[in-house]
């Protein structure tokens, strides 16, 4: 079975909601952790979104293995539509008001003007078929948790109106081991960190 590890990036630089900052002191730091861990994971390719907090994570995996990371658009974080550039407090409270129009339903509708889980999901798809077809053993995705929540909710077939559920609580540089079976093209959720 092919092994995919799913990361999320470290910590960074700003609470801006999904704005494209780099690491932060603590983020360079896990980074290195999390490079020194995977070492002995015998990865055969790296792949990341193109943000930098997630870029800059998988570059740290990238200099202790010396494999080169694959940048992809398609493992962007999620698009928050009108909550994107907002402090954090400020899409605190658009949060709560998201949720309250939701009346306590478990729904894979977008923020105004963003993208659901389904959509990110959609997107990834690419990818995880280039990675599945391209028999590494194992391989490292480097990206975001609204996009691992989309990720593995359509790897393991959870309904995307569950996906906001799962993961709480995710530290950054967490592990999310996927394994794939080639003959049925089936993934099972392994381990998480």
């Amino acid at each position: 079975m092919m092994r995919i590890l799913l990361i999320r990036h470290a910590e960074q630089s700003s609470k801006v909601c999904n704005a494209d900052v780099g690491l932060s002191d603590t983020g360079r730091m896990q980074a290195e952790a999390l490079a020194e861990r995977l070492l002995s994971c015998h990865m055969e390719a790296i792949y990341a979104s193109p943000l930098l907090r997630a870029k800059e994570t998988a570059d740290a995996v990238s200099g202790k293995t010396g494999i080169p990371v694959r940048i992809r658009a398609g493992l962007s974080e999620m698009d928050f539509g009108e909550l994107t550039g907002l402090s954090h407090a400020e899409r605190i409270v658009k949060e709560q008001q998201y949720r309250e129009s939701l009346q306590g339903r478990l729904t894979d509708r977008p923020y105004p003007g963003g993208e659901s889980y389904g959509e990110v999901f959609e997107r990834i798809c690419p990818v995880l078929s280039e990675i599945t077809v391209s028999g590494a053993a194992c391989t490292a995705i480097v990206s975001h948790l609204e996009a691992l929540r989309a990720m593995v909710s359509g790897m393991i077939g959870l309904p995307f109106d569950h996906a906001k559920q799962i993961l709480k609580g995710l530290p950054h540089t967490a592990v999310i081991e996927i394994l794939y079976e080639e003959s049925s093209g089936r993934y099972y959720l392994k381990s998480i960190n």
